[in-house]
């Protein structure tokens, strides 16, 4: 073998490496090559960003000029009406059983006002049905006695009758 063809078989062999090297990317073009990679990043580049804005999305509430990081509190009066004061300023620290503000009591002293009426009216009820029941049992015991005494008087013109006293026609007067 001559030094020529010992330089042909060297450089095949090495383009022949070189080849093998390559691999299955050559001849194919950019896109076809970046596909994979796209496939499986772009889809993990947006999960993660999803998954930050999860993680850190809600929690923290801004204002003009304050930061907090707190839950939230919803404030309510456990009454309706018209608010007259406010007892805290903006951005101040509350705590537990604090006035927060002031509600409008001339809707509640009229409420108040009409169930002191309601509850007078009410006993005044009581007392005049009470004094009627009394007149009734009065009348009771009248018609009792009045019952007793035409029962006695009834008896009394009988026995007068029968004595020959008195006539018939008064004993049945007595008995009606």
């Amino acid at each position: 073998m001559s030094d020529a063809e010992g330089y042909d078989a060297i450089a095949e062999a090495e383009a022949d490496a070189a080849r093998k090297r390559q691999g299955p990317t050559q001849g194919k073009t950019l896109g076809q090559r970046l596909r994979l990679p796209l496939m499986i990043g772009v889809p993990l580049v947006v999960l993660a960003g999803v998954g930050v804005v999860v993680l850190t999305g809600g929690k923290s509430e801004t204002t003009d000029n304050a930061y907090i990081q707190s839950s939230r509190t919803a404030i309510s009066a456990s009454v309706d009406g018209r608010v007259v004061g406010i007892e805290v300023g903006e951005n101040q620290a509350v705590k537990k059983g604090q006035v927060l503000f002031r509600l409008d009591p001339a809707d509640y002293q009229v409420a108040v006002s009409e169930a002191e009426a309601a509850l007078a009216q009410a006993r005044y009820d009581v007392q005049a049905r009470r004094a009627v029941y009394g007149q009734r049992l009065a009348d009771m015991a009248a018609a009792e006695e009045t019952a007793a005494y035409a029962k006695r008087e009834a008896a009394r013109q009988r026995d007068l009758a029968a004595a020959g006293v008195a006539t018939q026609a008064q004993a049945d007067e007595a008995r009606h």
